[in-house]
């Protein structure tokens, strides 16, 4: 009789099971790897748009309201609407805006809501207060880093003479108010943010964390201020 045939072992040598699995571990690195990307994309998109809408909202109600400030259509010679406060750190001012609805006219007065407005910093608070017909603050914007104004003069250049002041460029620093989210990508904040007039000048050193932050400033021309 002839001997039988050896029959080969038709499944996987452990050599073969290794390469295998080599290449499935490449393969699930190179999707996470593409998850870990779209995902800390998406994530810093998001911290990103939050900062922009909430320090565009912010910087547009406060351009309405200081482009009209010193607004006297009446022209009050007593205690007469001005510019009351100019700091680097806050910023105060009067205006005659509204209407007396029996006349039809200005009443001639700083005595209604919206017509005193302060604006400062609070810790982290961007602070809107208004003192009449009583006083009240409100917060505009919260985790404000830096507040920042400049005020320029009929040549456009900075000043420190309040009665020269025709234009207020506002800088505000906000932060994302927790730290950076992404699981997966360390983000270090290393940037110096600086006074738009004056590189010299940094209104936020590095702070070398993983909070995001974002600064915008506006220039605003006082309407009724350069009037004159």
């Amino acid at each position: 009789m002839k001997p039988q045939a050896e029959h080969k072992d038709s499944g996987l040598t452990l050599v073969e099971l290794m390469v295998a699995m080599v290449v499935a571990l490449i393969v699930a690195g190179a999707i996470y790897s593409v998850y870990v990307t779209q995902t800390h994309a998406r994530v810093v998109h998001e911290i990103n748009l939050e900062l922009q809408e909430g320090l565009r909202a912010a910087l547009n109600i406060m351009e309405r309201e200081i482009r009209t400030a010193g607004a006297n259509p009446e022209r009050i010679t007593s205690d007469p609407p001005r510019i009351i406060t100019a700091n680097a750190n806050e910023l105060h001012f009067t205006r005659d805006i509204d209407d007396d609805a029996r006349s039809g006219r200005f009443n001639g007065e700083i005595s209604q809501p919206n017509e005193d407005i302060r604006y400062e910093l609070d810790g982290t608070d961007l602070i809107r207060e208004t003192a009449l017909p009583t006083m009240r603050r409100s917060v505009l914007l919260d985790n404000v880093a830096v507040l920042n104004f400049v005020y320029l003069g009929r040549d456009g250049q900075p000043t420190n003479n309040i009665e020269e002041i025709r234009s207020v460029t506002v800088t505000i620093v906000a932060e994302s108010g927790q730290s950076d989210r992404g699981f997966l990508t360390r983000y270090t904040d290393d940037k110096s943010y600086v006074n738009p007039w004056d590189e010299d000048d940094i209104l936020l050193k590095p702070q070398n964390d993983t909070v995001r932050r974002m600064q915008l400033s506006t220039n605003i021309t006082c309407r009724n201020l350069a009037a004159d």
